[in-house]
C-alpha cells in the first residue's frame, strides 16, 4: 500500500522537514529537562521515536533528506554539551539504528504496515524495540567511553541507554502512526461515560500511587496494577486510547520518580532508573500487544460474521431456487403424466389410461361385490371418411 496514500495529512514535503527537525529538537531539550535523573540518567529517550515514525512515513527515496535535517537537528540540540563533530556521531548512531529498523520493517511486511496489523507490531518490538536499540546503546557507550568520558559501570550505562531509547521509540512511535493515519478519530468512540471516569479514576490513581513516600506496603511491583488497567481500557475503547493512557501513567512515575517519590525511588539511583524502565516498558508492550491481538480477533470475528451471513443468505436462497424448481419440475410431471394418458387429438383418456383404471375398478367391483359396467362407443364407417376426405378431415370429425 502507498504511504503517501495512507498518511495523506503530509501533503508538503518541506514543511515535513522542518516540523520534524523542530520535534526532534524539542524531544531532545523535553527528555533533558523532564525524564533524566538528577544523576543525569535518562529515563525516557524520545529522539528516535520521532525519527523512526518519520522513516516509515516517508518511501525511502526520500530518506537521505531526513538524514541530512536531523544531522542539523542534532548539531543544533546537543550545541551546548558535545562538539559538532561528537553531534554528528550521535546522529549517526541514530540515524543508522532507526533507519535499518524501518527497512526491516518494510521489507519483512510487504502488506498493510500499519499498528493495527499483529505481524508488524511483533517486527516492531523485535527489530525496533529490542535489537536495533541494544546495539545502537553499545555504540554510543563506546562512543561515549573512548571519545568523552570514561564510564564508571559500562553495562548499567548500556541498559539504561537501552530502555530509554527503546522507551521513546514505544511511546512516539505508535502514538504518532496512529493519529497520522486516523486523524478524524478520537480517543472515545464508544462508551463515553464510562471511559471519562475511568481514566479519571486512573489519572487520579497514578498521582496517588507515584507520589507517595516510601512505604513497605507500596513496592516496585506494586503499579504492575496498571498494566491491568490499560488492558482493560485497551477492551473497551480501543488500542490508541490504551496507549494513550499508559503514556500519561508513564510521565507521571517518571516526573515523581526524578523528584525522589514513589515505589520507584527507594533504591540507588541507577536500579530507580532501571526499575522505572522496565515497568514502563511492560506496561506499554503489553497494551500495544494486547490491543493488535484484540483488534485481530475482533476483525477475524467480524469477517466470520459477514460469511455466515453470506452463507446464510446463500442458503435461503438456494433453498428458494429449490423449492421453485422442485415445483417447475412437479409441474412437469403432471404435463407429462397428463400426456402420457389423454389423447392429443380429443383429449379424452386413452388405452393406457383406461387399462390402468380397468384393472383397479375390476378388482375393486370384485372385492366389493358391486356392478361394473363397460361402454364402449363407436362410429360405423368412419374408415370411409377417412379414406374419402384425408385423415384432416376424420380428425376434425
Amino acid at each position: 500500500m502507498d504511504i503517501d496514500k495512507r498518511f495523506h495529512i503530509i501533503k508538503y514535503y518541506p514543511l515535513f522537514l522542518l516540523i520534524l527537525m523542530a520535534a526532534y529538537i524539542a524531544a531532545n531539550k523535553f527528555s533533558l529537562a523532564f525524564t533524566t535523573m538528577s544523576e543525569g540518567m535518562s529515563i525516557v529517550w524520545f529522539q528516535n521515536g520521532i525519527l523512526l515514525a518519520a522513516f516509515l512515513l516517508r518511501p525511502v527515496r526520500e530518506w537521505i533528506w531526513i538524514a541530512l535535517s536531523i544531522i542539523t537537528a542534532e548539531v543544533i540540540a546537543d550545541s551546548s554539551v558535545f562538539t559538532p563533530l561528537q553531534a554528528f556521531w550521535f546522529a549517526m548512531i541514530n540515524l543508522g539504528e532507526t533507519m535499518l529498523s524501518a527497512y526491516l520493517m518494510q521489507r519483512l511486511c510487504t502488506t498493510h504496515q500499519s499498528f493495527n496489523n499483529i505481524r508488524f507490531v511483533l517486527l516492531f518490538i523485535v527489530i525496533a524495540l529490542a535489537i536495533n536499540p541494544s546495539f545502537s546503546a553499545l555504540f554510543v557507550e563506546l562512543f561515549y567511553n573512548t571519545q568523552i568520558d570514561v564510564l564508571d559501570d559500562f553495562i548499567a550505562s548500556w541498559r539504561i541507554r537501552f530502555f530509554g531509547d527503546s522507551l521513546g521509540i514505544l511511546f512516539l512511535t505508535p502514538f504518532i502512526l496512529s493519529w497520522l493515519e486516523y486523524p478524524k478519530k478520537f480517543l472515545f468512540t464508544q462508551h463515553l461515560y464510562e471511559s471519562i471516569f475511568t481514566d479519571t479514576a486512573t489519572i487520579a490513581l497514578a498521582f496517588s500511587l507515584f507520589s507517595i513516600g516510601f512505604t513497605p506496603s507500596v513496592l516496585p511491583t506494586t503499579p504492575m496494577i496498571f498494566v491491568l488497567i490499560t488492558l482493560w481500557i485497551v477492551y473497551r475503547n480501543g488500542l490508541r486510547s490504551g496507549m494513550t493512557m499508559g503514556m500519561i501513567i508513564s510521565m507521571i512515575a517518571i516526573y515523581y520518580t526524578i523528584h525522589h517519590q514513589g515505589p520507584f525511588s527507594v533504591f540507588t539511583p541507577v536500579q530507580n532508573t532501571l526499575y522505572i524502565q522496565e515497568f514502563i516498558a511492560a506496561l506499554m508492550t503489553s497494551t500495544l500487544f494486547f490491543g493488535v491481538l484484540l483488534r485481530q480477533v475482533n476483525e477475524t470475528n467480524d469477517l466470520l460474521l459477514q460469511s455466515n451471513n453470506a452463507l446464510e443468505s446463500l442458503a435461503q436462497n438456494l433453498e428458494s431456487e429449490i423449492q421453485k424448481k422442485t415445483a417447475e419440475l412437479q409441474k412437469a410431471n403432471e404435463m407429462l403424466m397428463q400426456l402420457a394418458i389423454t389423447d392429443p387429438l380429443t383429449h379424452i383418456y386413452n388405452r393406457r389410461y383406461l387399462e390402468e383404471n380397468a384393472t383397479r375398478e375390476i378388482a375393486h367391483a370384485a372385492r366389493y361385490r358391486t356392478p361394473l359396467s363397460l361402454i364402449l362407443f363407436d362410429i360405423d364407417f368412419f374408415k370411409v371418411i377417412n379414406d374419402t376426405y384425408g385423415h384432416q378431415s376424420g380428425d376434425n370429425v
